[in-house]
């Protein structure tokens, strides 16, 4: 039981530090190879962000654990959504601050109650197929093209941070990040 807490505890402190590692080292590479700011946002950041979750699904469904692959996917959404949101409305709250009526606010959030909608329609038909992954990929790709092509005015990037060695550093973090995965898988598998 010890060796499974301190398994899941240094995990958890790794994925932490090597999902941070990773995504500030994936922007400053996106930045140099002149990368607008909505492809950043969209993709890498985006990515970078869900990596600590895919790494632990990943891991898990080598492992067969399906409970594990739904809590993780399900509390990390709920999770994200809840302190985004909860954040979000706190401070503007706070600042009595009135939120913009941006017709881009609407779309976005009819993208995120349809997306939250098909999710809901395939786990409660059948979850883990080919087809309902291929649905999804696609739903990405759609969504990721229709805010492309709703923000392709934006202006590039000015700034580009100077920093050495960023290949080898996103290539570091990458590794701590996977191990950091597998510890946390194994650490659960222990208990």
């Amino acid at each position: 039981m010890t060796i499974a807490f301190l398994s899941i505890t240094s995990g958890i402190l790794l994925i932490w530090a090597s999902a941070e590692k990773l995504e500030r080292y994936s922007v400053i590479a996106a930045k140099q190879f002149g990368f607008s700011p909505f492809l950043i946002g969209s993709t890498v950041i985006a990515f970078g962000t869900s990596a600590p979750e895919m790494l632990t699904t990943f891991f898990a469904a080598l492992q067969n654990r399906g409970p594990m692959i739904i809590g993780n996917v399900v509390g990390s959404n709920v999770a994200n959504l809840s302190l985004v949101f909860g954040s979000m409305l706190l401070v503007v709250s706070l600042k009595k601050q009135v939120i913009k009526q941006d017709p881009t606010i609407y779309r976005n959030l009819i993208i995120l109650l349809l997306s939250s909608l098909l999710v809901w329609l395939i786990i409660a038909t059948d979850p883990f197929n080919v087809t309902s992954s291929v649905i999804l990929l696609i739903s990405l790709i759609g969504v990721i093209s229709y805010w492309y092509k709703t923000n392709s005015n934006e202006s590039t990037i000015e700034e580009i941070i100077e920093e050495k060695n960023i290949s080898f550093k996103l290539f570091l973090s990458l590794i701590v990040l996977v191990s950091a995965a597998w510890l946390i898988t194994n650490g659960a598998n222990l208990i």
